[in-house]
């Protein structure tokens, strides 16, 4: 079994409403070497059946279930199940530029870096407008 260049963690707690544009774009990112591990934490809503219909479709998509122990311990369950040789976060409202992990992933490679990070943009949905951080490096 190879090792998948990016393991892709999603800790998920009663999601439903954006869970579904997360995985879309998490599952066609232009770096297709990844696994996407969807950590189940105790949701109450239809967070579950939306991953377990997107892993019938994706074998690279695994799913954590668990009771609800909060958000570090769910980290810590990806983390330990993770086979990449790096490691993503993606929150479950989160919807990535599709080239995200390769732009990652390549830097990472180029420079032999430890940890590859990226500016992103708050989404405000109600004036359907986005506003990019400014992380200085």
């Amino acid at each position: 079994m190879s090792v998948p260049k990016v393991s892709v963690l999603i800790p998920v707690y009663n999601a439903e409403r954006f869970l579904p544009q997360c995985l879309d774009r998490v599952s066609n990112q232009t770096l297709k070497d990844i696994e996407i591990i969807c950590i189940n934490d105790g949701s109450k809503d239809g967070s579950l059946g939306i991953m377990e219909s997107y892993a019938k479709n994706d074998s690279r998509i695994r799913i954590i279930d668990k009771v609800n122990t909060g958000y570090g311990h769910s980290l810590n369950m990806g983390i330990m199940d993770a086979r990449g040789e790096y490691i993503g976060i993606i929150e479950s409202d989160d919807f990535p530029e599709l080239n995200m992990f390769e732009i990652l992933y390549g830097e990472a490679k180029k420079h032999n870096l430890d940890v590859s990070r990226c500016n992103f943009f708050f989404y405000n949905t109600e004036k359907d407008s986005k506003v990019k951080t400014d992380i200085p490096y």
